[in-house]
């Protein structure tokens, strides 16, 4: 039986259990001491055999479904906290929203070339932190408070895969490499290996295996302990949210994980899943997610999400709900998400759940773009705050 932890602790990330066993995240207290319990050792996730081979895909799995390629599009693009960053197809990054958190705060209501940067060909946000992937497979992320200044990433090599927030990750050789906030100091996860994709959160990261295997961990833990093997057949991209995770195989099938207060799991409603729950979504070619839910882009480019906040195109739609196609979005391309749960409160006394200000963005052909939901710091490429969808282009 597929059973699943999860923790409001920063220093605790959710599980999930594979089969029957339950593979524990291991918190270390205190800084330095000696505690008489020794770290075990980190059980790499994708170790060579004898003669050296990585293991390979297995052939269980359906055959890899190639992705959409215009060469006309955005290479990619993402949300974060009231910002939206995106690759034109020549590699040229823009950002748009809450450049600077100031004071002086500073806002841009469309795209603005970032400059001093190599031509991108991924980007990726989360929180007030913008990172891009240059050709050349540096990584350069922005500064905290200013997606206008954005500074390398000391790496030991050319990295293939990058994910943005607080902890931020890049795939190099196939390890995992991470650093927090502006420090730059990236630091080995020591159980990883043979990993294709990245992606983190606020409380942890989780990736995938060349051979279609899913791991999660706890950043606090991410130096000592192994992570913890999600039961998803075949994967080939992962993404988190604030207390949820997803994960698509190469066929295209969609399998969720963690809490559902929000619908986040994507089954239609806000009762607690234990374990992974498949999701009906058409078959999807990329994914993403944000606090409290998550959007699939199909091969074929239609946008699917679900969650809470999801304001589908104007019709104010924000309580949780299952998977619903965006009808303002054709011909996707990329897609992203980004946004926050902010909290009101008077005299001490918090109010209500709060307020959900959250919002989606997809790539279509000619560089154009369409985001859609909350526009308080025109996050969506304009600046209207009352709009709630968003047309435009990268120039």
């Amino acid at each position: 039986m597929l059973r699943l932890r999860h923790s409001v602790s920063a220093s605790v990330f959710w599980a999930a259990r594979a089969h029957v066993t339950l593979l524990t995240l291991t918190v270390l207290v205190g800084c330095g001491a000696k505690t008489g319990l020794e770290a075990p050792p980190p059980r790499p996730w994708e170790s060579a055999d004898d003669a050296g081979l990585l293991p390979t895909f297995p052939s269980r799995c359906a055959e890899e479904m190639p992705p959409s390629v215009d060469p006309t599009a955005p290479r990619a693009i993402d949300g974060g906290k009231f910002f939206t960053i995106a690759a034109r197809a020549d590699g040229q990054v823009f950002v748009w929203g809450l450049l600077a958190d100031g004071p002086p705060a500073v806002q841009a209501d469309g795209p603005t070339p970032v400059a001093g940067l190599s031509l991108a060909r991924a980007v990726s946000a989360s929180g007030v932190v913008a990172c891009a992937l240059s050709a050349d497979g540096s990584v350069s992320c922005s500064v905290p408070g200013d997606r206008r200044d954005f500074r390398s990433v000391a790496l030991p090599g050319p990295a293939t895969s990058v994910a943005a927030a607080s902890t931020s990750c890049a795939v190099v050789s196939g390890r995992v490499y991470c650093w927090r906030g502006g420090d730059r100091v990236a630091r080995v996860v020591p159980a990883s290996g043979n990993v294709r994709d990245v992606a983190v959160g606020v409380v942890g990261a989780c990736a995938v295996t060349e051979s279609g295997r899913v791991f999660c961990w706890d950043h606090a833990t991410s130096e000592r302990v192994s992570g913890v093997e999600i039961d998803v057949p075949c994967a080939r991209e992962v993404t988190v949210g604030g207390d949820h995770a997803c994960a698509r195989t190469s066929d295209g099938r969609l399998f969720c994980w963690g809490a559902n207060a929000s619908a986040q799991l994507g089954q239609g409603d806000t009762a607690p899943r234990d374990g992974v729950v498949t999701v009906a979504v058409p078959a999807a070619a990329e994914l993403t997610s944000w606090t409290r839910g998550s959007c699939i882009r199909s091969f074929g480019g239609s946008v699917w999400c679900w969650g809470e906040d999801l304001d589908l195109d104007g019709r104010g739609l924000r309580v949780p709900s299952g998977p619903l196609e965006i009808p303002a979005v054709t011909g996707a391309t990329a897609i992203g998400a980004g946004g926050m749960v902010t909290h009101f409160s008077i005299g001490g006394r918090g109010i209500g759940r709060g307020i959900l200000i959250d919002h989606r963005c997809a790539a279509q052909a000619d560089d154009r773009f369409t985001c859609w939901g909350n526009n308080i710091n025109a996050q969506l490429g304009s600046a209207g705050p009352g709009e709630s969808v968003v047309s435009g282009r990268l120039r």
